[in-house]
């Protein structure tokens, strides 16, 4: 029994004994592996700054220099060879080239060519990991490579959303207004914030060479139709007034409310008879909206109108009803209206002379 006891305490002292060394062993080794990663680092920040002073000294030369031969790119040819050394040079190449514009803007865009860094950012498009895909395409959409429009096309529609939204910005950039035919088959929702992203983009394009839009505010996604009346406000699309009008009768009030507003943005007087007639089957915040773009656009042929909106107190549509009438015709004019106006509308019209002041 004693025998028995003694092998086995002598067989658990063993198997802690191993634990211990595997313990040890695994803290020296993830001690020894952080050090070493941590080294490295260390090293590679202090190369990259070397590599950046090395490369706006070549940068300096290379877009400064009246010499146009391929003598001068020769001298960045060592530094593509290296993984390392490339994605430096590509990081530098992209801060400049943010900043700059016109012929030297040009110029980096050759020597991005002509390094063949193009192929390296088209590799990172087709990877299949979706970060990297990015990457990729605000390269290549940034030096404006016209030759994978096709490729970035497709992502366009991808499920993944914040790919598909690089996509759809990363086009745009690539083939101006000619990528907006996305919008055509576009199933998810454009986001205010992608909207806006776009607008921003588009806008260093000329208004004349836009494509067709009137489909486009047909569309079954509303929020391409939203986007649209967008791009519309931006240009100062008159043209397309008659489009404009039939989104009165869109079920997403939404629509109707910004369709509104954007005959304030053109001043298409032409819309406010057909809101009149309108005006009564509207939402509220449709009313507001009709009441407001009277002030902004109509003439004292639309007082009669605006008038007949007070023979029934309600606080918001009385304001702005009394607010769009001082717009049209000022302070004395609208103060003749006070001995038609009930008790709880006097106050109002206090109030709203109160600001003009």
């Amino acid at each position: 029994m004693k025998l028995i006891i003694l092998n086995a305490q002598t067989g658990f002292s063993t198997i802690i004994i191993t634990i211990i060394i595997a313990f040890t062993t695994i803290s020296i080794l993830v001690f020894m592996s952080s050090f070493i990663i941590r080294y490295k680092r260390q090293i590679n920040q202090q190369k990259e700054i070397v590599l950046i002073q090395e490369f706006q000294e070549l940068f300096s030369e290379f877009l400064f220099s009246e010499d146009e031969s391929l003598s001068s790119i020769k001298k960045f040819k060592p530094y593509t060879q290296n993984k390392f050394d490339k994605s430096i040079l590509l990081k530098t190449l992209f801060k400049i080239h943010n900043d700059m514009t016109g012929d030297i803007s040009d110029k980096l865009k050759m020597l991005y060519v002509e390094l063949e860094l193009d192929n390296d950012s088209i590799k990172k498009i087709k990877s299949t990991k979706w970060n990297i895909q990015i990457i990729g395409m605000r390269e290549l959409s940034e030096m404006k490579i016209k030759k994978v429009a096709k490729d970035i096309a497709k992502l366009t529609l991808h499920p993944n959303k914040i790919l598909r939204k690089e996509a759809q910005l990363a086009l745009v950039k690539i083939n101006g207004y000619e990528a907006l035919n996305f919008l055509n088959t576009l199933t998810y929702p454009l986001s205010e914030w992608q909207q806006l992203l776009l607008l921003e983009t588009i806008q260093y394009y000329k208004g004349d060479n836009l494509p067709p839009l009137e489909h486009l505010l047909k569309s079954e996604n509303d929020s391409v139709i939203l986007f649209v009346l967008k791009i519309i406000k931006i240009f100062n699309l008159f043209n397309l007034k008659d489009s404009i009008i039939q989104l009165l009768n869109h079920e997403n009030e939404k629509i109707r409310i910004e369709t509104i507003v954007l005959f304030g943005e053109l001043q298409i007087t032409d819309s406010l008879a057909i809101l009149k007639r309108k005006y009564t089957k509207s939402t509220k915040a449709v009313k507001l909206k009709i009441i407001e773009l009277f002030g902004e656009i109509s003439d004292e042929n639309g007082i009669p109108f605006l008038v007949e909106q007070l023979k029934i107190y309600d606080y918001e549509n009385n304001l702005q009803v009394l607010r769009s009438i001082l717009n049209i015709v000022g302070i004395q004019k609208l103060e003749e209206l006070k001995p038609k106006l009930s008790t709880e509308q006097q106050p109002l019209l206090l109030h709203v002379i109160e600001e003009k002041n």
